[in-house]
């Protein structure tokens, strides 16, 4: 047994032996996300997942924020968890539409200028409203990436849209 006891795995080697990860979460801020559903108001629920899914990652795990609304636009570059908590924090939807297409392509063009040796992950957190679904394919994602996607809001709510309106 003594001699065993230096080829015996320690209880933290296997947290320590977890590769790095690098993740882009890309937020829908869309007017869509202003909506309350069944389970609450949408951009509340996203902000909630959001925030936890931050607080799962390591200190050492690399974070990007990108938002989607009229414009697509990188909210953070790679930061830590943290960093990335505090500003999402501040965030608000917009009155706009989104294009998550848009959003998945900046997400894999930040992915490609990084650490290749991380593990590469895109979480899209939205209401998946078909207007800002339609060019989803247009952005392909490597194999190696993994994509998540935490829906908010209701799966069978209509999309809704007004296209006049007179007075």
């Amino acid at each position: 047994l003594a001699f065993a006891r230096p080829f015996l795995p320690e209880s933290g080697s296997a947290v320590a032996t977890q590769p790095r990860r690098q993740v882009v979460f890309i937020l829908d801020r869309s007017a869509s996300m202003q909506a309350v559903g069944s389970d609450g108001p949408r951009w509340t629920l996203a902000k909630q997942r959001l925030q936890k899914a931050l607080s799962e990652l390591k200190p050492e795990d690399r974070v990007a924020l990108i938002g989607c609304s009229t414009h697509t636009e990188i909210l953070s570059g790679f930061a830590t968890p943290s960093v990335v908590a505090r500003l999402a924090g501040d965030l608000s939807p917009t009155f706009g539409t989104s294009d998550l297409g848009e959003g998945l392509g900046q997400a894999v063009r930040l992915l490609a200028r990084n650490d290749p040796t991380l593990v590469s992950r895109i979480v899209v957190i939205s209401d998946l409203q078909k207007s800002a679904c339609q060019r989803l394919a247009s952005f392909p994602v490597p194999d190696e990436v993994e994509v998540k996607v935490l829906e908010v809001g209701d799966r069978l709510a209509p999309n809704l849209a007004i296209t006049q309106l007179q007075v």
